[in-house]
Order: C-alpha cells, then structure tokens, then sequence
C-alpha cells in the first residue's frame, strides 16, 4: 500500500529443522521414564513444529525482474551477520558443499557484512561483497565467494506484487518499473503537502493571537524594564501602551484545510473503512453499505495479495513434500501422501457485500423450494459454505437425534452417566404396565420435566399439544363483558 510494490520471501529455520532431525540419545545411567519422556516430547517437536518463515523484506534488497509474475532469477543484497556467515558456511562445509569456512574476525559476531545471494530454480549460491574490518584500523573490501549449491527446492523462493495503483505512460519509449510501483498516497502528496502548510500557516496564526506583541509611546528599554519588575506598570495615559491589533483572518482560509482532507480522501479511502460514521447516516445497513463500497478500492490489491498467498503456500507444499515432513498444525496433520505431489493451490479475499450476500441467499432459498438448485448448490454458492458435504451428515444426525426411539437410548445413556439407570428403567416399567396412564388403577401418571405425561414428553409422539391455528375459533367476549 506505501510503496506500490511488495515482495514475499519463503524460508525454513535452520535452528527448527536441525531440531527436528536430532534423535535424542539416552545417556548412561538414564531412568526409563526419563528417556521415554525424551522421545515423547522430541516425537512431538518433531511433528508439530513450524519450521516455515515468511516476511515481505524491503524492495529495495530484493532484485526480480519487473515484468515476470514468478521470477526465475533473484539477488538478494542485503546485510548478514559475521556469526550466521560463520554457521552458514560450516554446515555447508560438513556436507561439502562449501570451500571455506568464514570466520568471525575480531571477536565481534554481530559484525554487518555486505553479500550477495543469488537464487534460480537449480542453483543457490552466496558471496562476500562488502567491506570488512581489518586489524586495528585498517579496512579493506572483500569480495569472496562462499559457496555454490544445487538448489534441492526447485523454486525461487521469492514472488512479487504491485498494488495496481500505477500504469505505464503511452508517451514516452523509456520503460521504467517505478510507473508500476505506485503508492496509495503517491496521487495525493501534493494535496497533504499543501495540507501541512495550511496547518502551518494557522497555528501560526494561533501564535501570533496569543503572544500579540505590545506598542508603547513610552520608551521600548523603559517598558521592559517595568514589565520585568511585575504585572503593574507605571504609565501617564493608557494610551502609552496597547496591543498590536490582530490580523482577522477570513473565514475561507479555514475552511482550505476540510477542501484539502476531502481531496485525500476521495484519493485514498473513505473514512468510513477506519470506523467514522458519515454525516446523515443513522442505521448499521447505512454504514455497511458505504464501507463495503469503499472497501472495493482495495480489490486490486486483493487480487495481487490472492497471487502472493497462493505462491507461498504453493512452495509450502512442495516442501512438505520434497523433505518428507509430518506436520501437524493445529490439530491437522498434513504428510506428503495427502499431497500426491500436486502443489496447486488457489486463494482468494473476495469483498463480501452483506446487503448483496442476504438477497443472493434469500433468492437461492426460492430456487431450492422451486426445484431449480440443490441444497448443496446452495450452501456452496449462496451460504458460502466451505464443507457442504459434513453439513448434510450433520442434518442427517439432527434427524436420528430426534427419532424417538433414539432420543430414549441416548436419555438412558445420559442416566447410566449419572448414575440413575435404575430410577428412569423402573418409571419406564411402570408407564410400560400401565400403571402409570391416565384413568389406570395405579394412580397419578409418570410426568416428564416438562409436566406431560412420560410418553408424551422428550420428543415423544403421541398426545402431543398442538398450538393455536388461524382456524381455531375465538372464545365469546359476552361472559368477559357482563362479568361484574
């Protein structure tokens, strides 16, 4: 949104995967709870860690080509510390990657070095390209190539966006990124630049008002010199001292600033997306229907933060694949069987209008009771609902649940929890014999909780209370009026 242009990086921590691949080892003289508490807990490190790292580094580090949407070539010039330099190179050097070794110069470990990292879809490679200290105080620049590797990847672990704010001019041959690489305050730098002297220029206004300087016909020295000595001054006349009138300003040069913050705002975004109420607006659907029309600036750049997040969670997978993880993530487990090596995945932040989202259902529920559109045509296209198929078997275990017959079972269930199985199986034997019905001979019925009878009650079927129709007929209201 500030600069127009944003790039996302991809890595994997190499503390958290060195980690995860470390078997403990037991010790001699190690109790077995110990060493079995051991494995348990690396068992779960090992499946529940996140070793996936995610960042939108500075633009300026990160060279990609501007007219590619996935780069296959980038440099990435930036700054790294003397240490990481250090384990980076000694990993590689284990595996044979690496030539050398950086040592840390000087003791001093959070040394900045200037590199140069350079990524394709084969190859990974790192040099020194920057200056490093000497001893003493002598300095010299090194330009050193730490190593080169086959990139195990496959990808570039880099993607880029613009925010679709910016567009190439048709009048000029030079092409230049940076007409792409537009910012939402780009179009409106002169209005808040003239905004900013308009608050300049007033509260030097405010300045002038409250320290208004003082004229005398006495002298400047002699006046000073009074005032210096306390709030009563001596003076012939009280014309010798007055204040300088003030300048009265008009009341157009206010009113500049509220033209200015109108100009940005129709620039940029409506106040309303921060929580403003607009003037002449009472109602929630008032308000939610200027935020989602003022939301719809932001669906270009939506659709480019859509690209971005499907591009990453793409290489996710692949890796997930590619170094064979077990991963479980908030109690979902993903392992490279569940992938089938087929790393396509597609995200969208569609803009919902809740005024236009209640109609489309509304008329959906028209075309399912038409016969025109299946339930789950519906819930996926109407209700938005991701998991139409585990919505339908929960309908199904709703109609179970309220089968009599069922709903008894699961009554007893409930009692055997409780420990009153007993209490509830006689009642049933007793409503069972007869006992316990209307007129029997044994006396008063059994009642449920909801004072009916026990086969009328928890969903039952029979005897079942209905509610007032439009055909009941209405009771007299000649016995209410002769009453008294």
């Amino acid at each position: 949104m500030h600069l127009g242009y944003s790039i996302h990086e991809l890595g994997l921590d190499s503390s958290v995967m060195q980690r995860r691949a470390d078997e403990p080892t037991r010790a001699p003289g190690t109790p077995d709870d110990e060493w079995r508490a051991a494995q348990r807990l690396h068992d779960h490190y090992r499946r529940t860690a996140m070793p996936f790292r995610t960042r939108s580094p500075q633009p300026a580090r990160i060279l990609l080509d501007p007219w590619e949407k996935r780069p296959r070539v980038a440099v990435r010039h930036a700054r790294r510390f003397s240490q990481d330099l250090h384990e980076l190179t000694l990993a590689r050097k284990e595996r044979g990657r690496a030539a050398d070794v950086w040592e840390v110069r000087n003791n001093r470990p959070f040394e900045l070095i200037l590199t140069d990292e350079y990524w394709t879809e084969c190859w990974h490679a790192m040099m020194v390209s920057g200056h490093v200290a000497g001893t003493g105080r002598e300095y010299h620049t090194m330009k050193k190539l730490l190593f080169v590797e086959k990139n195990v990847w496959g990808f570039v672990p880099y993607a880029h966006a613009y925010a679709g704010f910016g567009q190439e001019p048709t009048n000029s041959d030079r092409i230049d990124p940076a007409n792409l690489a537009v910012g939402i305050l780009d179009p409106v730098m002169a209005d808040i630049r003239a905004q900013a002297q308009a608050v300049s220029g007033r509260h030097n206004a405010l300045m002038d008002a409250s320290f208004n300087p003082i004229g005398t016909r006495m002298g400047a020295d002699e006046l000073r010199d009074q005032l210096d000595q306390g709030d009563i001054i001596e003076m012939q006349d009280r014309s010798d001292v007055w204040r300088m009138e003030i300048p009265q300003l008009p009341r157009w040069m206010f009113q500049t600033e509220e033209w200015l913050s109108r100009d940005i705002e129709e620039g940029t975004f409506s106040r309303a997306l921060a929580g403003v109420r607009e003037q002449g607006v009472s109602t929630v659907g008032q308000q939610a229907i200027l935020s989602t029309a003022a939301g719809r600036k932001f669906v270009a750049v939506s659709r480019q933060l859509e690209h971005l997040a499907s591009v990453a969670s793409s290489q996710i997978l692949q890796l997930v694949d590619l170094l064979d993880m077990n991963l479980t993530v908030k109690g979902h487990n993903i392992r490279p069987s569940h992938i089938e090596s087929d790393y396509s995945v597609d995200i969208s932040f569609d803009l919902v209008d809740p005024v236009l989202q209640l109609q489309q259902r509304q008329l959906g529920l028209q075309e399912v009771a038409a016969g025109l559109k299946s339930m789950e045509t519906y819930w996926a296209a109407d209700a938005r609902l991701e998991d139409a198929t585990g919505e339908r078997k929960r309908l199904l275990m709703d109609w179970v649940r309220k089968n009599p017959m069922i709903h008894q079972a699961l009554a007893m269930e409930v009692a055997r929890e409780e420990g009153i199985e007993s209490l509830v199986e006689r009642a049933l034997a007793m409503a069972e014999g007869g006992e316990g019905q209307p007129g029997a001979a044994g006396g008063a019925p059994v009642l449920g909780p909801d004072g009916m009878p026990l086969d009328q009650t928890m969903g039952g079927g029979g005897g079942m209370r209905q509610g007032l129709t439009p055909d009941t007929i209405n009771p007299s209201r000649i016995g209410v009026n002769m009453a008294g």
